[in-house]
C-alpha cells in the first residue's frame, strides 16, 4: 500500500502498538489521526482530569510523531463522519485502528468500518488493548465467566503475545487541514481548582519510567504493600494503561513474576470481558434481583462524602486524594464505595459517576466493575461485603499517616485516637488542636445501626444472603 491512516484512540503510544506497526508494515506512509469525539466529550460523566491527561498524551506523542517523520491530524467532531471524509480526502487505501470494547465504541467502529468499506477502503482492525481477547476466555460450553477465580485459571493459562517493536518513522508528514492539540479550556473543560495537575506526568516516556520503578523498587513487596494506603506500593499505571500510554504486554512482560500483581491485571480484563458479553451493567446492576434494591436519596450526605466531610477519616482522606489527584489507592477507593452504599445507602451510580468526573483513570469498564462488586450488584457474587471504615482504617494505615496526609486538621491527633477522632474528650480535642464538629466533623452516620440497614435491604432482594464484614 502507498498510504493508510492510524486511528489512534486509547493506544497513545508508539512502541508495541498493534494496528500502527501492521500499518507501517502495509503502507509506505502512515497518517497518524486522532478526532476528538464530540459523543464522549458531550457526556455528562467526563470530567477535565482525565480530559487533560488526555490532550497532554496527545502533545507528547504530537512531539515523538514529529520526530519521526510524521505528523499528528486532529480532528473533531463525529468519528463517523470524520474518519471516513478524511480517508476519501487524504486518497488513503486503508484505516487501522485497535478495538475497542465500550456499547458505544462498537457501535461507532461499526458504523466508521461500514462508511469506509463503502467507499473502497479497508478498515482494519486490530486486538491490543487485552492479553486476552473476550472471545478466548469461555468455560466448556462456550459461556462467559462471571466468577473471577475460574475466569483467572482460563485467562492466566493463554499464552501471551510479546510485545512489538516501536515505529520508527512514518514515512513522512501529510500536509493535511486541521489544527493541533487544544487546550482543555478550548473544547469547553476547565481543570477544577482543587485538582492539583503535578501529580501526573502524561505521555509514553513517563509511562515507561514509571513501568521501571514500579519493577525496580515496588514489585517484589506488592503482594505485602499493596494494601497500604501510606506507601507508594502500588504501580499507578491505571491512567497510563486507559489511555494507552503503554500496553498490556509491556506491563506484563516485565511484572511476569509478581504473581498477585498479575492477578490485578487480570481483574482489569475480568471487566472489559464482562462489558462485552453484558453490555448492560453500563446502565444497569448485573444481578437482575439487586436491580430493585432500596437506595436513599440524600444529597447532603453525598455531597459530604464527595466533599471528604463523613466524619470517617480513612473515608474522607480517600475523597481529597481523589479530588487533589484524580486518583485514589484500590484499598480506599473499595473503603468508599462500602461505605457509600452500604452506610449512606446510596445508588452506587452516583459514585461510579462521580469517579469518572476526577479521576484520570477514569476506564468505564473496570470502574464499573468495582462499584458493582463494592455494591454487590455485580458478577462474582458473594455475601453481602460490608466494610467497616474504623477497622479497615486501622489494619491498612495504623498509624494514621495516609489520613494525616489528606486530612490535615487531625495532622497532630496520634495514631490511637485518629481513627475515631469523635471519640476523643473534650480536653483531648483541645490539646490536639481538632474541635470536632468545628474543625472536623463528628462523623454523619453511625456504622453500627447503617450496617443493619443495609442488611435487611439487601435481604429483602436476595433471601440467602448473609453479611461479610470486614
Amino acid at each position: 500500500m502507498k498510504r493508510v491512516i492510524h486511528w489512534f484512540r486509547r493506544d497513545l503510544r508508539l512502541t508495541d502498538n498493534a494496528a500502527l506497526y501492521a500499518a507501517r508494515s502495509a503502507a509506505a506512509q502512515v497518517i497518524p489521526v486522532f478526532c476528538l469525539d464530540d459523543h464522549i466529550l458531550s457526556r455528562p460523566d467526563v470530567g477535565a482530569p482525565r480530559v487533560w491527561f488526555l490532550l497532554e498524551s496527545l502533545r507528547e506523542i504530537e512531539g515523538r510523531i514529529a520526530a519521526r517523520n510524521g505528523r499528528l491530524v486532529v480532528l473533531r467532531g463525529k468519528p463517523e463522519e470524520e474518519i471516513p471524509r478524511f480517508a476519501r480526502e487524504a486518497k488513503v487505501e486503508a484505516v487501522f485502528f485497535n478495538r475497542d470494547y465500550e456499547p458505544y465504541a462498537r457501535r461507532r467502529d461499526e458504523t466508521v468500518s461500514a462508511r469506509l468499506e463503502e467507499s473502497g477502503i479497508q478498515a482494519r482492525c486490530f486486538s491490543d488493548l487485552l492479553l486476552a481477547e473476550p472471545e478466548s476466555v469461555l468455560t466448556a460450553d462456550a459461556r462467559p465467566y462471571s466468577v473471577f477465580t475460574p475466569f483467572f485459571r482460563a485467562w492466566i493459562s493463554l499464552p501471551k503475545q510479546e510485545p512489538l517493536p516501536e515505529v520508527q518513522d512514518f514515512g513522512g508528514p501529510f500536509p493535511a487541514a486541521g489544527g493541533g492539540v487544544p487546550d482543555s479550556f478550548d473544547i469547553g473543560f476547565t481543570l477544577p481548582s482543587d485538582f492539583d495537575p503535578s501529580a501526573w506526568k502524561p505521555g509514553e516516556d513517563a509511562a515507561r519510567r514509571r513501568l521501571d520503578a514500579f519493577v525496580e523498587t515496588c514489585a517484589a513487596a506488592y503482594d505485602r504493600q499493596r494494601d497500604l494506603p501510606a506507601v507508594d506500593g502500588t504501580s499507578r499505571l491505571s491512567p497510563y494503561l486507559k489511555f494507552g500510554n503503554i500496553s498490556i504486554r509491556q506491563v506484563y512482560q516485565k511484572t511476569a513474576a509478581f504473581a498477585k500483581f498479575v492477578s490485578e491485571l487480570a481483574w482489569r480484563e475480568f471487566y472489559f470481558h464482562v462489558l462485552w458479553h453484558w453490555p448492560e451493567v453500563e446502565h444497569s446492576a448485573w444481578q437482575p434481583q439487586k436491580r430493585h434494591l432500596q437506595w436513599d436519596d440524600d444529597p447532603e450526605r453525598l455531597e459530604a462524602w464527595k466533599k471528604g466531610m463523613t466524619g470517617y477519616p480513612i473515608v474522607d482522606a480517600g475523597m481529597r486524594q481523589l479530588l487533589t489527584e484524580g486518583w485514589m489507592h484500590n484499598r480506599v477507593r473499595m473503603v468508599v464505595a462500602s461505605f457509600l452504599t452500604k452506610d449512606l445507602h446510596i445508588n452506587w451510580q452516583e459514585g461510579e459517576r462521580h469517579f469518572m468526573l476526577r479521576l484520570v483513570d477514569g476506564d468505564l469498564a473496570p470502574n464499573n466493575g468495582g462499584w458493582q462488586w463494592a455494591a454487590g450488584t455485580g458478577v462474582d457474587p458473594r455475601p453481602i461485603r460490608i466494610f467497616n471504615p474504623w477497622l479497615q482504617s486501622r489494619r491498612y494505615d495504623p498509624e494514621g499517616a495516609y489520613i494525616r496526609r489528606w486530612v490535615t486538621e487531625l495532622s497532630a491527633v496520634p495514631p490511637e485516637r485518629i481513627h475515631e477522632p469523635h471519640l476523643m474528650a473534650a480536653d483531648e480535642q483541645r490539646r490536639y488542636g481538632c474541635i470536632i464538629g468545628r474543625d472536623y466533623p463528628a462523623p454523619i452516620v453511625d456504622h453500627h445501626v447503617e450496617r443493619q440497614v443495609a442488611m435487611e435491604r439487601y435481604r429483602a432482594v436476595r433471601q440467602d444472603a448473609q453479611p461479610s464484614l470486614f
